[in-house]
């Protein structure tokens, strides 16, 4: 989701897009953080049919790659799973780009809209996925283009680096040589969108042969009596919303 203004839109919407800049990560992930709040978000999606409140995998690119991370380290026991593509791990790099895509938007609008990496450099550090990698505990699938001028790969080696420094097994990582911010060839996408679905039938397979063995009130393996045989910045939100106009993740541009 991004909030762009228009001409027409109310003054309410500028006071909604306004709200968003120089909070990079504490207003999308406040909600996780609520008493109660994982077990109200699955049972709201279960009781409306749209999910099953146990196999919830988060996803998304560029910024979406962000609030990814930010969802699993927040909210670790909400998701399942989470795959993300040329997602940010360090707002803070951001700011050390000589050269994208989107240069003008780059020198006047990050700093009021995400925040400013010296004056809010608390708040950066406290939401930023590669310095929290430890508190990730499922499954994920992170990829990057090489060739990317608006999110560096190399953020993406850093989590990764980071993830591994903590002792994590549960990454799947690929980097394409020859893309962007985004994928352009049709052969990185059957690419992508392949191992996507494989890693998601994974974790579908894996946690179906939990619920198989996990023991019921006689002690048996719940699969027992069927089977004898059996065995988860609104600033860095707005920021993307604003560059939107010149190119995103969904059109590939480098």
């Amino acid at each position: 989701m991004s909030i762009r203004l228009r001409p027409g839109f109310s003054a309410r919407s500028h006071e909604i897009h306004c709200t968003g800049r120089r909070h990079a990560g504490p207003v999308v992930v406040c909600h996780c953080q609520r008493p109660g709040a994982q077990a109200a978000d699955r049972g709201v999606l279960q009781a409306a049919g749209l999910a099953d409140g146990k196999r919830i995998c988060i996803a998304g690119a560029s910024y979406g790659g962000y609030a990814t991370l930010m969802g699993l380290v927040r909210d670790p026991y909400l998701f399942r799973c989470g795959f993300e593509w040329v997602g940010v791990t360090d707002p803070v790099d951001l700011f050390s780009r000589n050269r994208t895509d989107i240069e003008s938007v780059w020198e006047y609008d990050l700093k009021l809209l995400v925040g400013d990496p010296e004056k809010d450099a608390e708040m950066f550090a406290a939401n930023a996925p590669v310095k929290l990698a430890a508190k990730i505990k499922q499954p994920l699938l992170m990829a990057y283009g090489a060739q990317d001028r608006r999110v560096a790969a190399q953020q993406g080696t850093d989590m990764k680096k980071a993830l591994e420094a903590a002792g994590y097994t549960g990454l799947e990582w690929v980097v394409y040589p020859t893309e962007g911010h985004g994928w352009r060839a049709l052969e990185t996408n059957k690419n992508f969108w392949g191992r996507v679905e494989r890693f998601l039938e994974r974790q579908h397979r894996q946690r179906t042969r939990r619920q198989a063995l996990k023991p019921d009130r006689g002690g048996r393996g719940a699969a027992h009596e069927k089977s004898p045989g059996a065995a988860r910045l609104p600033g860095l939100w707005s920021f993307w919303g604003a560059i939107s106009r010149d190119g995103g993740a969904k059109r590939g541009s480098r």
